[in-house]
């Protein structure tokens, strides 16, 4: 008998949703894909004029949260015909980042990290900002939503910095939401998949009181919560969630192995 046989497995995720589906099928059980990341756009004209403002000003550090916002500041560049100027000024700022992704843009263009934070999270650097006798000017670079209690936490610290936010979001079908939610408070799915930490946010976005408790109150009894990794993993703690599986590695892959290895 396979792993996941007659399991019902919901997926949060919509990019390489059918790829996740043919790994649970391969082990016996029944995908239910319900995409709640919503969806994300370039204005390629505000990359440019972030990148032509941080040329134009002096910065003590540069925070990168992901690999795909760092890409798009550099072919921002690129199309201003700036982009050997762009990596130059990198090179000689404090660079703070998280993500292997954005550990890898930087590898391409031999540009080492001051600092990558170990948890996912930038809340270290702000824990150093803060102490410092100094308030040192930075250009936060986000991605999808705004980060809006690490914004805040900036704002207290009374120090420079530009938010740079080339991509704007749109949020998941509503419908889509709600059956999701649906499938877990009635306890209709066995487990359900999580990629992003934006997935398990849309998910509690604007819920009330009651359904917020039904919801975790489904996932702490029979559904079980599986986190791709550790920023998505704490993103489900913070909503009251206990029981939550996490693999090895950060990788879909090796979710859907640890979910089969669970039962």
């Amino acid at each position: 008998m396979k792993a996941l046989e007659g399991r019902h497995i919901g997926c949060a995720a919509d990019r390489k949703a059918a790829e996740i589906s043919q790994l649970i099928q391969k082990h016996g059980g029944i995908p239910v894909i319900k995409p709640i990341q919503g969806t994300r756009w370039l204005d390629e004209k505000s990359a440019e004029n972030d990148v032509a403002h941080f040329l134009a000003h002096d910065y003590d550090w540069m925070l990168l949260t992901t690999g795909i916002g760092a890409e798009a500041l550099e072919k921002a560049a690129e199309r201003l015909g700036r982009l050997d100027e762009y990596i130059h000024k990198l090179s000689d700022i404090h660079l703070a980042i998280r993500g292997s992704k954005t550990l890898k843009w930087l590898k391409k263009w031999q540009l080492i990290p001051e600092k990558v934070s170990p948890d996912g999270t930038m809340l270290s650097l702000i824990h150093e900002l803060e102490g410092a006798q100094q308030r040192p000017s930075l250009f936060y670079q986000s991605y999808d939503q705004e980060e809006a209690a690490l914004i805040e936490r900036l704002k207290t610290l009374h120090i420079a910095f530009y938010h740079s936010a080339p991509y704007h979001y749109l949020p998941p079908d509503q419908t889509i939401l709600e059956e999701l939610r649906f499938c877990v408070t009635s306890q209709a799915v066995d487990a359900v998949l999580f990629t992003s930490k934006t997935q398990v946010e849309n998910l509690f976005h604007k819920t009330s009181e009651s359904q917020h408790k039904l919801l975790v109150k489904g996932f702490n009894q029979n559904v079980l919560a599986v986190a791709v990794g550790s920023v998505t993993a704490r993103a489900l703690a913070d909503q009251g969630i206990t029981n939550v599986l996490e693999p090895k590695r950060p990788k879909m892959g090796a979710m859907v192995i640890a979910l089969t290895e669970y039962y």
